[in-house]
């Protein structure tokens, strides 16, 4: 990396940075929590944007509409975050979420830190395609665009990828420059970055590789245990996943997706019912979870074959 260049990339972050605090402090000076928006930092439509929080840091307790990946570049930074504190040394990247209430401490007078800001959605489905070898992470970046107020965080240790600064220095650079195609370089770079996090991950939680293949049985044994009350959205909840990967999972697992495998353990419950017991067949379906007969009996006839009084009377005629 060109010294020169770096330098002149410095001194014009610096300088935007200086425009960036005080747009945000004289506006939301009598705010006891700062927000910090995504429109607000860049003015054009790019998915990302990088910016420098200068020697001092924010500070300010704030939270802001998207993900920031930081990195503390000359010295070490402090993040504090409702009763937690962590340190960073230089080299380190730490992945905050929208919504996490938060404050940046740069340590020394001469130090720095950088930020890339992502919007979520279009980031995931960049990055999607080469991470999802990694549950844990995708499990991350799901929860960020199914609740922006979740409050996960994630630290990489830069010193276990020695390129990451070099990265960051290019991201630096290119995004001051702005030359030909620097989004596109921008976008590549910090693929490059979540990629680490993602194999950090992979290496040091051994446990996470299997993904949903070894906690299949837990969920299934949860579904057939509240099949007549809980729904995709409360089962993925429940387990940590997003509701559209849960359901993909399954149907990897099982050969069936989350509605189907439900419905077919609705019908077990609702077949044994019918053999075993002289309740009404509409009191069978509210049972299984079904609030309308109609839709319990389509369901049974499709499953079975005959209507719910069919079935019971032939179970009743082999006895």
């Amino acid at each position: 990396m060109d010294a020169k260049r770096l330098e002149d990339a410095l001194h014009w972050h610096w300088e935007q940075a200086v425009k960036i605090l005080e747009k945000f402090d004289s506006r939301q000076s009598d705010e006891p929590v700062g927000v910090f928006r995504y429109s607000e930092l860049s003015d054009n439509e790019t998915q990302l944007f990088v910016y420098m929080i200068p020697p001092g840091g924010s500070p300010r307790e704030h939270v802001q509409d998207y993900f920031e990946l930081l990195f503390p570049y000359r010295g070490a930074c402090t993040v504090r975050m409702e009763g937690r504190e962590i340190r960073l040394a230089d080299h380190d990247f730490y992945l905050i979420s929208p919504g996490l209430i938060h404050a940046v401490e740069v340590a020394h007078e001469q130090g720095c830190a950088f930020c890339v800001a992502g919007k979520i959605p279009a980031l995931y489905s960049a990055l999607a395609p080469i991470l999802t070898g990694n549950e844990p992470f995708l499990r991350y970046l799901m929860s960020c665009i199914s609740s922006p107020n979740v409050e996960d965080v994630m630290l990489l240790k830069g010193s276990l990828f020695p390129c990451a600064r070099n990265l960051v220095e290019m991201l630096i650079v290119e995004s001051a420059k702005k030359a030909y195609l620097y989004e596109r370089f921008t976008e590549s770079a910090v693929s490059l970055l979540l990629t680490m996090f993602a194999r950090q991950l992979y290496e040091f939680f051994p446990s996470e590789r299997e993904g949903i293949r070894g906690r299949t049985g837990d969920i299934i044994k949860y579904m057939k245990e509240h099949a007549a009350s809980t729904t995709l959205a409360e089962t993925a909840r429940r387990f940590g996943y997003h509701p559209d990967y849960l359901s993909a999972a399954l149907r990897r697992e099982t050969g069936k997706n989350f509605v189907e495998l439900l419905r077919g353990y609705r019908m077990e419950q609702a077949e044994c019912l019918l053999r075993t017991t002289d309740l009404p067949a509409a009191r069978i379906a509210a049972a299984v979870g079904y609030g309308q007969y109609s839709g319990f009996f389509k369901v049974f006839r499709q499953q079975y074959g005959v209507s719910p009084g069919e079935y019971r009377s032939q179970m009743r005629e082999r006895e």
